[in-house]
């Protein structure tokens, strides 16, 4: 097969390189345009890019990937199909029918499930035990194309988002391979749209640690949005990022220091408890727990902010 693969974050970066190191040739890589990073917010090129000029690809960079130009761009190198993977823009019908056997996704859930920009944090914060890979057919929906292949994996009950995407994007990389092999023979499977899951894109204060909610629920949300965009919660009037934290038995009444041990402070939810390992208070490093209990005077009955 010949191919022209869309990717920008890192979960796209091993099935690059799984499909480069194939049989099948990769004509091109698309990759979102360079954006400003960091505290100097010094333009930074995407993994795929990076991934991509590290084995010999050329790479495209399209501010809008609907653009006409860049449409007649890609037919223009008659590719037998488009590899998607975590590439961060819209594909319109036009681009996908450029190709002979179309788009096809690497998306990080068992679809119809979880549909959308965050698949795998939303899977965590709901408390899923299992997701997946599904290698989709693309439409003009979002990810609502025909199952061409699929296969899961365990959630670990301690699993952050960081782990989960690892692994996922490992098997994406093996089953891409397997998928373009198999093309032109793979059954098409519907999905079920009455199913259909969502999972929107994560903003940052949808980390704000609400401690009416259970152990287990704020646990999940820790564990989804980890290490990003992160969760927190308010000390003594200000921003407490959670580093660490981890369910901690009994509870009190919500928001309450129960306990300063050696491994943390613990704060009661709306059921449970939960133990903070390690923090960053605002403009401060960051440090123990314990450390800034310590520091800061906070004491069994002391209240961390709703």
């Amino acid at each position: 097969m010949t191919l022209v693969f869309f990717g920008t974050a890192e979960f796209a970066v091993p099935a690059l390189r799984a499909i480069a190191a194939s049989s099948h040739t990769i004509l091109a890589v698309v990759t979102q345009p360079d954006r400003p990073t960091g505290r100097g917010m010094k333009l930074h090129s995407s993994p795929v890019c990076a991934a991509a000029v590290a084995v010999g690809l050329p790479v495209m960079k399209p501010e809008k990937c609907r653009d006409p130009e860049f449409i007649e761009q890609i037919g223009s190198m008659e590719p037998d199909v488009l590899v998607v993977a975590a590439y961060g823009q819209i594909m319109p019908v036009a681009l996908l029918e450029s190709a002979k056997f179309g788009g096809i996704n690497i998306h990080g859930s068992l679809l119809p499930r979880w549909r959308g920009a965050a698949p795998i944090q939303r899977a965590i914060q709901h408390g899923d035990s299992k997701t997946g890979i599904t290698i989709m057919q693309m439409d003009k929906g979002m990810d609502t194309g025909d199952i061409l292949m699929q296969d899961e994996m365990p959630i670990l009950s301690d699993a952050t988002a960081e782990f989960v995407t690892h692994w996922l994007a490992e098997l994406g990389a093996l089953m891409i391979v397997r998928a373009l092999d198999r093309l032109p023979d793979l059954t098409r499977t519907p999905q079920g749209g009455s199913l259909a899951t969502y999972a929107p894109r994560i903003k940052p204060e949808e980390g704000r640690i609400d401690w009416g909610r259970t152990s287990v629920e704020i646990y999940n949300m820790y564990r989804a949005f980890t290490p990003r965009p992160g969760v927190f919660a308010t000390a003594g009037g200000k921003r407490l990022k959670i580093i660490e934290m981890r369910p901690a038995g009994d509870g009190g009444e919500p928001g309450i220091v129960t306990s300063v041990i050696s491994g943390g402070i613990l704060v009661a939810a709306g059921s449970g408890s939960l133990q903070l390992i390690r923090v960053k208070p605002e403009g401060k490093p960051e440090m123990s727990g314990t450390a800034l209990a310590i520091g800061h005077g906070i004491r069994p009955g002391s209240r961390f902010g709703l």
